[in-house]
């Protein structure tokens, strides 16, 4: 049995105060009357203005009191229902932040009594038997701007008994986007595995400011939940316009289980179409720019020609790029253009997605330019920099440059020396031709110099022009063993397809760090050479086994790759391996 049924929240009221003056009458009485009134008005002002100076309000509005109370049951009739809030609400912030579920016919229709008191006013029969939420979203603001930040849901019951399913969970929502809303739905073999592109849901919960939400007072039964960033505010994902979450696996509410939690949700958006040319131009006399309308990676074997459109006469093609400082544009590397107009084709491009050119070939024009290109060949970025110490074992190199590098002299030029001044064997990296990263084989040694020998006359642009006239040794020191510690712990899962995946450990300071080792359930996991400091943790399943922490699909249904958070921070300190950082994945 629930709350017991209960009448309105009564309107507080004033009894008013009689003064008697007793037999002093008359106009000698008239002056002090006047003065005592006058006297009383100048502080009963003084009382209704906050002095000056004081704190500034950042207290958000919180529900008091509500008619029905929380999980009332037998609630057979009901004109309203009505929430009294701790201080004056903003009406206006009320638009689209209260539901009803399951809905009633029509709009809803809002009383304020003042600007403390809702009345939700019920113009139809509630059904039998049923359990309504009704919910307050998180942007409804009071006088001075204070948002609630998280919704509030009231049930109550037209049976004799309240449902108490659970599940709790968190959000990550992008920075600035508002209107997200998890959403469940009940499945079973007539339902689409996507349910949410065909009807709203019937049950949905707006995700606080703080991308936490809980949904209460489900009944038993399994469940798919979604996250959504609702454009138009209808509960229903649009392919490529909204951001979804998908599930790691379907939930299931029982009598004995009938709370879930540490379920976390990734917004994404979901692209399945190709990129598409905005425009062509010319950057200047020998580099064309292509503009798309996102962001480009160039596949290996990637490739384009150019020609005169007047006189057919092939331009060479120096070398492809993604732009590092625009990644929706690419830069194609020719001789010389003139003021005349040029044609193209480029294979061998796709989206960050996956999606690739449909057909294979894009065919382009552009108008040639005369304008020089007065950068000069520079490297203008080592990392780490030159004379570093503490050095992390596992660090990459990078290097940036002014110009594009011809991959090929790169390749033949550099080399990576180890403490005992032999060659230390690694891989090039090429996101862009403007840099490189150069990642060894295997972990450096601890406490070691090492040294990057770069003949900058023999490293090339694509049009091969030297990077310089000199041969720069620069060289760094990786960090001691006596300065690093570990983090340990174990991973388990109550599903067999989860297997393993990833620890992964961010440095709370800046700049941010990151660190991650592989795992296997049941297995102990070591996280190994850390800096001291403080950590935060999380852990994911590579169910697929490629590497990459998936987000999942709709089309087809792929459930997400589950996430758990450590809840705290950890600390790390030298020479210690901090012990017993366990992840469970259950749902």
């Amino acid at each position: 049995m629930g709350m017991p049924f209960t009448k309105p929240i009564m309107d507080q009221r004033t009894v008013p105060c009689r003064w008697s003056c007793g037999h002093f009458t008359g106009p000698a009485l008239w002056p002090l009357v006047i003065g005592v009134w006058f006297l009383l008005s100048l502080q009963g002002c003084a009382i209704r203005q906050a002095p000056p100076g004081g704190p500034e309000d950042r207290q958000p509005p919180q529900v008091i009191a509500t008619f029905p109370t929380r999980d009332s049951t037998g609630v057979k009739a009901l004109d309203f229902v009505e929430f009294r809030f701790s201080e004056g609400v903003e009406k206006g912030s009320l638009s689209g932040q209260v539901w009803i579920q399951p809905a009633l016919p029509g709009p809803l229709q809002l009383k304020w009594k003042g600007n403390r008191k809702l009345r939700i006013l019920i113009s139809d029969s509630l059904r039998k038997n049923q359990t309504y939420l009704v919910t307050l979203g998180p942007e409804i603001k009071d006088l001075r701007g204070n948002r609630m930040g998280h919704a509030y849901v009231l049930a109550f019951s037209t049976g004799n008994k309240i449902h108490h399913g659970r599940i709790r969970g968190r959000v990550e929502i992008p920075q600035g986007m508002k209107n997200v809303q998890v959403v469940v739905y009940p499945m079973d073999s007539t339902t689409a595995a996507v349910p949410i592109a065909d009807e709203p849901a019937p049950y949905f919960v707006p995700a606080g400011t703080d991308g936490t939400f809980k949904l209460d007072y489900l009944p038993e039964g399994t469940y798919r939940v979604f996250a959504l960033a609702d454009q138009n505010l209808d509960r229903r994902y649009q392919l490529g316009q909204d951001w979804i979450a998908l599930p790691p696996a379907d939930v299931v509410l029982d009598s004995l289980h009938q709370q879930v939690s540490g379920m976390n949700l990734r917004l994404f958006r979901e692209d399945t179409l190709p990129p598409r040319l905005l425009r062509a131009g010319a950057r200047n006399v020998r580099t064309a720019v292509l503009r798309f309308n996102e962001p480009i990676r160039l596949m290996p074997g990637a490739r384009s020609q150019v020609q005169d459109s007047l006189s057919h006469a092939p331009l060479p093609v120096r070398g492809l790029s993604v732009d590092p400082e625009e990644t929706a544009q690419v830069l194609v590397f020719v001789d010389s253009l003139q003021e005349r107009p040029y044609r193209g084709w480029l294979t061998g491009l796709a989206d960050t997605t996956g999606n690739g050119l449909q057909p294979d070939s894009l065919a382009f024009q552009f108008s040639g330019a005369t304008l020089p290109d007065t950068v000069r060949p520079r490297l203008v970025l080592l990392e780490p920099a030159p004379g570093a110490t503490g050095v992390h074992y596992a660090s990459r190199l990078h290097l940036r440059f002014t110009q594009p590098v011809q991959p090929a002299s790169l390749f033949r030029a550099v080399h990576l020396l180890g403490p005992d001044s032999l060659p230390v064997a690694f891989e090039w990296q090429l996101p862009t031709l403007f840099e490189a990263w150069l990642k060894p084989d295997s972990l450096l040694s601890q406490d070691a110099r090492y040294r990057l020998v770069l003949p900058l006359g023999e490293i090339k642009t694509v049009w091969g022009e030297p990077y310089g006239d000199s041969t720069r040794v620069d060289s760094f020191r990786t960090v001691p063993f006596s300065e690093v510690g570990e983090i340990s712990g174990m991973v388990g899962s109550d599903r067999p397809e989860w297997a393993g995946g990833y620890v992964v450990a961010r440095s709370a300071g800046a700049p941010e760090k990151i660190y991650s080792a592989r795992f296997r359930v049941g297995r102990p996991y070591l996280l190994r050479n850390l800096p001291d400091g403080l950590y935060r943790l999380h852990c994911w399943m590579d169910v697929n086994e490629n590497g990459r922490l998936d987000p999942g699909s709709t089309h087809p249904f792929q459930f997400a790759e589950p996430v758990v958070f450590y809840p705290d921070t950890v600390r790390v300190r030298k020479r210690w391996t901090t012990e017993g950082i366990n992840f469970q994945f259950k749902f």
